[in-house]
Parts: structure tokens; sequence; C-alpha cells
């Protein structure tokens, strides 16, 4: 059956006016596709969350996807820039990450659509993970100590500051270039997107990211369902900096940063059809960190139900990370796993509406102490709380400048 979804359609008839076989041929010459599948309607696209991907098969049987993206925005050429210097680079390091291929020149935007080539991983059929959730105790525990392996591999490259992989166009060097970030930038910026970073840090960038969201509560510039909600947000950000910024051993970490793989929810991970571990994919996004979020447990080795009750226990799965990394001799990678919990939990309340019970497994994640309020407390009366008594100067100095502005 057809896909209805216009937009898909739109996407689909613009592939059909790409010429694959030109580009994959200028970029490997010689070994000239013998097949480019393009479907014939929408409902048999290869995609994912924001990519379509088009398989092309080279005359000596090596495989590539184009990876098609679905929406653009004035970030999207340097988004996926980053993701293909990335994989480039990995790849070049021998990490088990395949190769990525940009086409040359102005051909690298394609009839509006942003694309790029990624090779298959030799002897795989496809670069579709097996569903993890197949895989038996035993193959499960063996791919876990495959990830530690990779991640040991990976922990021996490293940079010093905190952001996304670029290119300097100058030098032609890979650099640590700023954060390119949907949540945290401004994409109407002229002559283009503005960026945070580069950061020192992870604890610099959490806490640039904090002061962005306070800065744009300030300024009118984030949307609120009503003035409860802003308040609510604002006192949140306001608790989340004096945290962070009160949390010595997040300032304590050295001046090396790691890559990060940021999507890493499981479905990153390729396994051959015996559940052996093949590789990593999906690098989009994928930035540098400091050592305890770069080496935090992926949070495919969460256990999902505990974890969003508050829980900071590690599962089983992550109890076997640090074990793989004792057994291979890496005690300060398996401690990155041990602190990892306030990496897993940053994201998610950064930017966001409160969640009380986020707020305080994080506080607990940081300090081994539970959030400054009865654990029955309401979220409505610890705002309150917090908003008439520690913040009521930053709360006041707010809501006159609300005031003010809808009288302009």
């Amino acid at each position: 059956m057809s896909n209805k979804d216009p937009a898909l359609n739109i996407i689909l008839q613009k592939i059909r006016l790409i010429n694959f076989v030109e580009h994959a041929d200028a970029l490997r010459p010689g070994h000239k596709p013998i097949i480019v599948s393009i479907p014939e309607d929408t409902s048999k696209f290869q995609r994912g969350g924001m990519n379509v991907h088009i398989p092309l098969t080279f005359s000596d049987g090596v495989r590539w996807l184009a990876r098609i993206r679905q929406k653009s925005t004035p970030s999207t050429r340097l988004i996926l820039e980053s993701e293909i210097q990335t994989m480039q680079f990995l790849n070049a390091a021998g990490m088990q990450v395949p190769n990525a291929f940009m086409p040359r020149g102005e051909t690298y935007v394609g009839e509006e659509l942003h694309f790029f080539f990624v090779e298959y991983f030799q002897g795989t059929s496809c670069n579709a993970p097996i569903a993890q959730g197949s895989l038996t105790i035993e193959q499960q525990h063996d791919l876990i100590d495959s990830l530690a392996r990779f991640y040991i591999n990976l922990s021996h490259i490293s940079f010093t500051q905190s952001g996304f992989l670029v290119r300097d166009p100058a030098s032609g060097n890979l650099e640590v270039g700023p954060l390119i970030s949907l949540d945290f930038c401004q994409e109407d910026r002229l002559p283009g997107p503005f960026f945070f970073g580069p950061f020192r840090s992870s604890a610099h960038r959490y806490l640039a990211q904090i002061e962005h969201v306070l800065r744009e509560i300030e300024q009118g510039s984030r949307a609120f369902a009503g003035d409860e909600d802003v308040i609510s947000v604002y006192v949140t950000h306001l608790w989340l900096k004096d945290l962070m910024q009160n949390s010595p051993r997040l300032w304590e970490e050295g001046e090396q940063t790691f890559l990060k793989h940021a999507d890493d929810k499981g479905d990153q991970i390729m396994v051959d059809k015996d559940g052996k571990f093949v590789g990593v994919i999906d690098w989009e996004w994928a930035y540098t960190a400091s050592k305890s979020e770069a080496f935090a447990a992926p949070l495919a080795r969460v256990d999902v139900n505990p974890f969003f009750d508050g829980i900071n226990d590690l599962s089983s799965n992550e109890e076997h990370l640090v074990n793989a990394y004792n057994k291979y001799g890496f005690p300060d990678l398996a401690k990155c796993v041990r602190d990892g919990k306030v990496y897993q939990r940053l994201p998610m309340v950064i930017g966001q509406q409160p969640d009380l019970v986020q707020l305080r497994a994080l506080e607990h994640a940081l300090t081994g102490k539970i959030l400054d309020c009865a654990v029955n407390t309401e979220l409505g009366e610890w705002i309150e709380d917090m908003a008439s008594g520690r913040y009521r100067m930053q709360v006041l100095a707010l809501k006159k400048i609300k005031v003010v502005a809808a009288k302009d």
C-alpha cells in the first residue's frame, strides 16, 4: 500500500531526480554501481526518524547507503558534515564504524535534499541492527563484553574541548568546534545559525545550556502555556544552576574529552546473524565530552522502569559492563559507569518542564543526597517554596520584566 504522507511523496520525487550512480562513481572510480534500489512508493522506504536510505551495490559487491535527510534546517549541512567527519575519523582509526563519503562540490545538496553515502559493514547484508531482545542472556553478555572493548579502544582517542568534530576549511585539520544542538542554538541568526561552544568540559557545556534557558525566559523568547509554567521552569533552572555550580566533582574533570555517541539507546549497535558485535552506526549528533560523560553506560543498558522511577542503582547489564572494564584492566572506565547516572539524567531535565522525580534522582546521583524537600512533597509545593524563598528576588525581578514587556 502506498504511503499517503505528502512530505514523503515529495522526498521520493526528488530522490528520483538524483543521479546516485554519477555521485558514487565520482567517489569510487572504476566501480560503478550496478544496482540502485529506489522504491516504487514510500511504503517501501528504508527510513528512520531523521533519514531515508537508498541502497547501492557496486560491480565488485561493495554496498553503500545513500543517507538522505527527510527535513532540512539551516544547520543541516553542518550537522551532516560533522557526522561524516566523525565516521571517517573513527573508521581511519580502526574503530568498528562504517566509512562515510561526501558527494563532491556543490552536489552535496542534491535537489534540495542533503545526502551522503555510508558503506555497509563488510560481511553483513544490511546496516540495520538485529533486535537485541531476540538475543539470549549469553549473547547479551558477549555483546556487552564486545562493547567494552569498543569503548576501551575509543578511550585511546582524546581531544581537549567539548563540542562537535569539524574540519577546519583553511588547514584541513580535524578539530572540536561548537556544539550543534537544535535545542540550544539560534537558527535564524544571519548569515548562519549560531551555536554554543566549544566548551572546556561537559560541566561547562551543561551550565551554559541552563543559563541559556534562564536567559530565554528572561527575554521572553521561550514559549509557555501560562505564567505558572514560566515560573516553574525558571525556578527549576535556577535550582539546577546552583546544583551544578556547587557540585565539585563535576568540575574536577581533566582537560581531556572523548567522543560520545548521542543516541545510544541500542539500535545503533550492529550484530550479525549469530548475535556477535559488528560495529556502531548512526554517529549523527556525536560530540566530545568529559570522560565521565563519554563513558557513562549507554542508555540501552539501563532498566527503563526503575530509571524513570528515579532509582539510580545500576542495572544488571550496567554491572556487567563494570565487570568487563575491570576484567580488561580499565577500572577508570568502570568508575565512569558507576558515576554515570548524572550524565544520563542531565539531558532529561535541562530545557524541560520540571519533573520532581527526575530532579530528586539527579541530585542524588550528584551528591548522594535527596532533593532538599520532603520526599512526599508535591511539585507545586516545591516550586512555591523555592519561588517565595531561595529564589524570591529572581522571581520578583522576572515578574517585573514581564509587566514591563506587557506594557510595551
